[in-house]
């Protein structure tokens, strides 16, 4: 089975580290469950996050979820996994570095956020892990399979209600490898 999977908020804590240095250095506070809405934003927030992603050095010691790591290594091991992002390209050797440290080799692309899910369907990735509620809606439109990570940023129980049969959101990365295995033997889960 083709794997893709996204990293920032799905293999990496990226966003929470990111809100905690925020608040952290700042007088007023910046909300997880806000995070997503942002960017849209011309809030002095959404400018100081735009710069932070562009600053490699924020990335280097991001620690990933617990047990993403042995999760996605076991993966590659069973499957074709493959890393799309919407990082900045500039940070592309830097995240390829970062992906290494942790055995992690599979092909990595680092593609503008407006393409990523043309990508996925360009490579044919048959099931998404993703933290991105966005993402997840319009793969699910395109019949591509999700596995969304429970996350404080992308909540809409309304809508996963109407879709709940053929939708996966998971609170931890030990459920990972059940799904997959339903999904690659024709089952659902």
């Amino acid at each position: 089975m083709k794997i893709g999977c996204d990293l920032d908020g799905t293999v990496f804590q990226t966003y929470e580290w990111m809100v905690d240095y925020y608040n952290r250095t700042h007088k007023d506070t910046m909300l997880l469950s806000s995070l997503m809405n942002l960017p849209k934003t011309n809030t002095k927030q959404a400018r100081w996050m735009l710069k932070y992603f562009l600053d490699a050095s924020h990335y280097i010691n991001v620690p990933p979820y617990p047990l993403a790591i042995p999760t996605l290594l076991e993966i590659s091991r069973q499957h074709n996994l493959v890393f799309i992002t919407s990082r900045n390209v500039r940070l592309q050797s830097m995240t390829e570095r970062q992906l290494s440290q942790y055995g992690l080799t599979n092909p990595l692309y680092v593609v503008d956020r407006n393409e990523k899910v043309h990508i996925y369907k360009l490579f044919k990735v048959q099931l998404v892990l993703e933290d991105d509620l966005t993402f997840a809606k319009e793969l699910y439109r395109c019949h591509i399979p999700v596995i969304l990570f429970d996350r404080a940023w992308n909540q809409d129980i309304d809508w996963e209600n109407k879709v709940h049969k053929k939708w996966k959101r998971i609170y931890s990365w030990d459920e990972v490898l059940p799904i997959i295995s339903s999904l690659s033997q024709g089952g659902e889960k």
